[in-house]
């Protein structure tokens, strides 16, 4: 242990005083050998860049967070904040704060009722966000292609949802499909999928099931 702290030591002189360094070295080499001297040079290398990479990833971290903040502050001016959405994808490098405003960009758009441009913003989401962000968008997608009555579309993109947080919504958005298909049967399974989904992430005594959706598929079993 004495040997390395003096070691240690020893090679902070080495690196931190040019005019010391020549000197240190010769001692260190004739000391501990040429092996030992380059394999704690190298050491003290790979950790001084490994520093300094972590060093450079949490500034990078700390502006995008900054660069985020700044824009989301424009959130209450659509069009002003659309801009600055832009502006953060072509000068930061943070996929899941890109994520998270252009869902935002894409509800302005709905909002706005500018459905095909918020179509492509969240088509745009499912192939380049996380798994959750992914799925968030292809809910919101199937809800604009129900809306627009494109309930094959709205199916397939329905079709894709595979997290058990989203199986409730999706299955509840199935029921709205089929029933305004004409197809009761497949609407009242999709409903009760939807029901028994949703208990498995609730305390049915304390958050019960969406009391609108029990009472669609209440009035379709009453119709069999």
């Amino acid at each position: 242990m004495t040997f390395f702290k003096s070691m240690k030591t020893e090679l902070a002189e080495f690196f931190n005083s040019e005019e010391q360094s020549e000197e240190t070295l010769k001692r260190l080499w004739k000391e501990y050998g040429v092996t030992l001297i380059i394999s704690i040079i190298a050491s003290m290398a790979l950790y001084l860049g490994f520093k300094s990479y972590q060093e450079h990833d949490l500034k990078e971290k700390e502006d995008a967070s900054n660069r985020y903040n700044e824009t989301l502050a424009l959130k209450d001016k659509p069009e002003d904040f659309i801009l600055a959405v832009e502006k953060f994808d072509t000068e930061v490098n943070h996929k899941a704060y890109s994520s998270l405003l252009h869902l935002m960009v894409a509800k302005i758009h709905v909002d706005h009722q500018r459905y095909e441009e918020a179509k492509q913003m969240l088509q745009q989401l499912i192939g380049n966000s996380d798994s959750i962000l992914s799925q968030t968008a292809q809910v919101r997608l199937a809800r604009i292609q129900f809306y627009l009555k494109e309930y094959e579309a709205a199916l397939t993109t329905l079709g894709q949802v595979k997290s058990p947080s989203f199986i409730a919504a999706s299955e509840a958005l199935k029921g709205d499909i089929y029933l305004n298909q004409g197809q009761i049967e497949a609407a009242r399974k999709a409903y009760s999928a939807a029901i028994e989904q949703s208990k498995t992430f609730k305390n049915k005594a304390a958050d019960p099931v969406d009391p609108l959706l029990q009472m669609k598929l209440d009035d379709l079993t009453r119709t069999q």
